[in-house]
């Protein structure tokens, strides 16, 4: 056979960050700052990048603009921002970096692009982002990342429904019926229902920390946001699902 294992990885630390689509250099920046400055802060004992931290617009599939067409730069402010990133967070900071849809961008344009070169080690994106250097743990292959109990996805790999619901985070109980923290949507939600023995299962969806008015969708209803995720030692755990508000004030969801 040629199946593989898939397994998720799993972190069982008290505090985790999850930052979701910032999609650098697209990036927002009295948003992002906001989030950087609560970890500073807080100083978890993990960031989890999850998905769409890199928004790869010169390597899309989409109709794109000639005039912001630079690949060199998006790939130097993203490992700009990934060392900055470790030096707020801290050297015993342990951060994880996600693949998004958006970073599937890269695997798809060698694949498409330069068959011959995509099994390459120095180009698969953890050494093209030099996350290995900055001590940055990577994730591919759509793994979720388990915090405890709580199953952490980007969002795009959940199972594709035939609309897109009202509140994300029932569009995740829906497709996963388990609870669930998705990004992704660019909107914070949540959503509880009781299984027929009357366990709570809620799911989450976080806020972007990317600009809120791209040219593929100048009119939307996102919202800046992150989440703080606290693991017990029975792998129990709560969320707060922060928002960020457009003059950087981090307030409950």
């Amino acid at each position: 056979s040629l199946a593989e294992p898939w397994e998720p990885l799993y972190v069982n630390d008290s505090s985790i960050v999850s930052l979701s689509d910032i999609h650098i250099p697209y990036h927002d920046e009295v948003a992002l700052s906001a989030a950087m400055a609560y970890i500073k802060k807080l100083k978890p004992k993990t960031v989890l990048l999850n998905g769409d931290i890199c928004d790869f617009y010169t390597i899309s599939r989409w109709d794109k603009d000639p005039r912001k067409r630079d690949f060199k730069m998006e790939r130097k402010v993203c490992i700009e921002f990934l060392e900055w990133l470790r030096k707020e967070a801290g050297k015993n900071c342990r951060i994880i970096f996600k693949d998004g849809n958006h970073e599937e961008r890269w695997t798809k344009y060698l694949w498409n692009r330069a068959p011959e070169l995509s099994d390459e080690p120095e180009l698969r994106l953890n050494n093209w982002l030099k996350l290995d250097n900055l001590g940055i743990e990577y994730v591919s292959e759509q793994r979720p990342v388990m915090c405890g109990d709580l199953a952490v996805f980007h969002g795009h790999e959940l199972p594709k429904g035939l609309t897109n619901p009202v509140n994300m985070a029932r569009g995740a109980f829906l497709r996963m019926v388990d609870c669930v923290l998705v990004g992704h949507g660019h909107r914070s939600s949540s959503h509880t229902e009781p299984d027929w023995q009357k366990r709570e299962i809620t799911t989450w969806s976080q806020g972007c920390l990317c600009d809120m008015n791209p040219e593929f969708a100048r009119i939307n209803k996102w919202n800046h946001g992150f989440a703080l995720i606290k693991v017990m030692r029975d792998s129990t755990f709560n969320v707060e699902n922060f928002r960020i508000s457009p003059d950087g004030v981090i307030r409950s969801s």
